[in-house]
């Protein structure tokens, strides 16, 4: 594929890229397009190639690019700077050490990033389940 070619003119040519229509007359105007959810999410598996401090430092750079407390910094900054952005995050030990390391100014951020819906935060549990194995009894063994 042409790498100069534009949105409309390339591999996203057929994807409808405006707001969900309001109503079935106004959706079957684009019956023949393609809608694309793209959601900002985390999945930051613990331990799985490296350590958790390994991985929270990003210390491995060979394998994985960046650090999780890079990216859960970075993060809250864009999210602070445009309200129309929102995150998922799940792993609580990543958020925890995360947490354990930010000032009470961008503690009082983040829990008004929260009560905003910016930053979702879900699971509940240290980990997140493997989307790949996702019976009960495996999302209980993840806990």
């Amino acid at each position: 594929m042409d790498p100069t070619l534009t949105h409309d003119e390339g591999l996203f040519a057929d994807i409808d890229t405006k707001p969900a229509p309001k109503n079935v007359t106004e959706s079957m105007k684009y019956k023949n397009k393609k809608t694309v959810h793209i959601i900002a999410h985390s999945h930051t598996d613990l331990g799985w190639l490296s350590t958790l401090e390994e991985y929270f430092n990003g210390e491995h750079l060979d394998f994985y690019l960046g650090s999780i407390n890079s990216m859960l910094t970075t993060v809250v900054q864009e999210l602070e700077k445009n309200p129309s952005r929102t995150f998922t995050y799940a792993e609580m030990k990543f958020l925890k050490m995360w947490w354990d390391k930010q000032t009470e100014v961008k503690k009082d951020s983040v829990r008004k990033l929260i009560k905003t819906g910016q930053l979702l935060i879900v699971n509940g549990g240290m980990s997140a389940p493997d989307e790949a194995t996702t019976s009960y009894t495996d999302i209980i063994d993840n806990f």
